[in-house]
């Protein structure tokens, strides 16, 4: 096969059940033109974990967790049994080498926007830029009283702001510009002003009136990582400041006014997409740069996370098992929802205008995404079998502990480290009893779907992860803290989400390519496991592929692409 260029974006935490429905109402041309012309396909995530640092890693190695070492938001920083933990994006962390540095030693050149470990010594890229690593500070959302200047601060900047004419005047001090930022009114567009602070800090800014009062919300600011080619200034010109993600833990306080938990009619909702809209905008102007700098990369591999933010806000409320479902509420939700897709489907199109005839295009989805409505306290459950003792701060008390839920939140139960070798089955044994038998005391259904130990294996699990691995049941996610007043559960913020119970249906990403060898399928419910991406990118950029990566039953997407030209 002619090695050919190849473009790959990975959306975070689009479902296969939910991008059939957006393709079947035809809300998403983009979408539906790659799809049509190409392979759609639904993507099996990593077992025994999903969250999002181990699922692109999965993507990104071929690998599942045990054999990648990502296992989840936080990973266990050692086996010594200890609650520390490291970032699951952290360099040291991932023990493979990712589609792009193989491609790398190959003689192949790539670029990236916005993927983990590709700006590291050992990335070996062409151009890439990463933004997620460094943030200076987090963007921030303050009502601002009416009647005259007041102070505040945006991260270490001090500034002061007055309501004149429809603008905020926004101030820096001492010695800065007047910005003059347009107040929309409730119902309207949020208009975005760029804020050039001092020491290089960059944020977007817009001010909306909310039950009478003047908000402003700023999106925080985070420093440019990039690959000894890559011009950061430049490429911060061309792209704007970069925005990390929308501002879902302000619209669960109410910021925006009632939410649909509170009642609410839905411009709380229609906020939300527009903080949102930032974010989109970027990552949109982020990979057509990518692209426009490197016209000769052999593999382009790009990342928006917009779809898993709003996703984890909304998604619940659009699936008729979640406790408070309701039609009206379904129908707020799964408009806003829909309205972000739209963004997506945006940075596609744009994408495949820059693709031209010859090269493959590939999309993928780390994950999917679940409802939820309660969050377990696995630490609780075992403080109640006496098997975990906690300290005044509300950590797990290692010495005085047999067992306990690590605090990473990864899904993993790690014997203490002052149990004895020979009472170790024991201590387990009753760990899994008390973890297998707790029930919601409301209605009596259980709280774990399945416990995994080396007598009882799951996919993908390793004592790498746990001396016990313990998934959520339907509905519920889990919290390595103690619960108020020492109860199992407590009600989630989040209406969705993705984390250990990765045979779930609504778990299943996606998997979409198109290019002058890949035809469309007669059959379009095709399945493939996301471990298999990387050995169909080797072979589009003709570069072998690892024995590494290779599994004794084959690959699932060159077998689905081998079905299709067999037609």
């Amino acid at each position: 096969m002619k090695s050919r260029k190849v473009l790959w974006i990975i959306f975070d935490a689009i479902p296969w059940l939910l991008l059939r429905r957006l393709l079947d109402d035809g809300s998403l041309p983009a979408f539906a033109g790659l799809a049509e012309r190409g392979v759609f396909a639904a993507a099996k995530p990593p077992a025994p974990n999903c969250q999002t640092p181990a699922a692109i890693a999965t993507l990104a190695t071929g690998l599942w967790p045990r054999e990648h070492g990502v296992s989840g938001f936080s990973t266990p920083a050692d086996r010594s049994a200890s609650i520390a933990a490291k970032s699951g994006f952290d360099e040291s962390v991932l023990r493979e080498a990712p589609i792009w540095q193989y491609a790398a030693s190959h003689g192949q050149r790539y670029a990236a926007s916005h993927l983990p470990w590709t700006t590291g010594p050992a990335a070996g890229a062409t151009f890439a830029v990463n933004g997620f690593m460094d943030r200076r500070f987090r963007g921030d959302l303050r009502l601002l009283p009416g009647g005259g200047r007041s102070s505040f601060s945006i991260g270490p900047h001090v500034c002061s702001a007055a309501e004149v004419a429809g603008h905020l005047s926004l101030l820096l001090q001492p010695g800065g510009e007047a910005v003059e930022i347009p107040i929309a009114n409730s119902g309207a567009s949020l208009q975005w002003t760029r804020l050039d602070l001092p020491r290089s800090d960059s944020t977007q800014a817009a001010a909306i009136e909310i039950g009478g009062q003047i908000a402003l919300l700023t999106t925080g600011s985070w420093r440019l990582a990039g690959s000894v080619s890559a011009d950061l200034t430049a490429f911060e010109q061309a792209a704007g400041p970069f925005v990390a993600e929308g501002f879902g833990r302000f619209y669960r306080r109410g910021a925006f006014g009632p939410t649909l938990r509170d009642g609410g009619s839905g411009d709380a909702e229609r906020y939300l997409v527009e903080t949102l809209r930032p974010c989109a905008d970027y990552f949109r102007k982020s990979a057509i740069q990518v692209l426009d700098r490197n016209p000769d990369a052999e593999l382009v591999v790009m990342y928006q996370p917009c779809i898993d933010d709003i996703e984890h806000e909304l998604l619940g409320w659009c699936d008729r098992r979640y406790p408070y479902y309701s039609q009206l509420r379904h129908d707020i939700a799964w408009s806003a929802i829909r309205d972000v897709y739209s963004m997506a489907d945006c940075m596609l199109a744009e994408v495949l205008e820059h693709a031209g005839k010859d090269a493959t295009v590939v999309v993928s989805s780390d994950h999917g995404m679940a409802p939820l409505w309660s969050l377990v306290h696995v630490n609780e459950i075992l403080h109640a079998a006496g098997l975990l003792a906690w300290t005044p701060e509300g950590k797990p008390d290692l010495a005085a502990s047999s067992v306990f839920y690590h605090p990473a939140n990864n899904g993993s139960v790690w014997l203490s480290p002052n149990v004895p070798h020979h009472t170790a089955a024991e201590v387990l044994d009753r760990a899994v009893q008390a973890l297998i038998f707790a029930r919601d005391t409301r209605t009596g259904s259980p709280l774990i779907q399945r416990v995994e130990s080396r007598s009882c294996p799951g996919p993908g699990w390793t004592p790498e992860l746990g001396d016990l691995f313990v998934a959520a049941a339907e509905g519920l996610d889990f919290d390595a803290g103690p619960g108020t007043r020492h109860c199992t559960l407590s009600p989630a913020g989040k209406t969705a989400s993705h984390m250990t119970n990765t045979s779930r249906e609504e778990l299943r990403g996606i998997f979409l390519a198109a290019g002058p060898d890949i035809g469309r399928p007669d059959d379009p419910l095709l399945d493939i496991d996301n471990r298999d991406i990387f050995g169909f990118l080797c072979e589009q950029m003709q570069i072998p592929v690892p024995a590494r990566v290779v599994r004794p039953e084959g690959n699932t997407v060159l077998s689905a692409i081998g079905r299709l030209q067999a037609r």
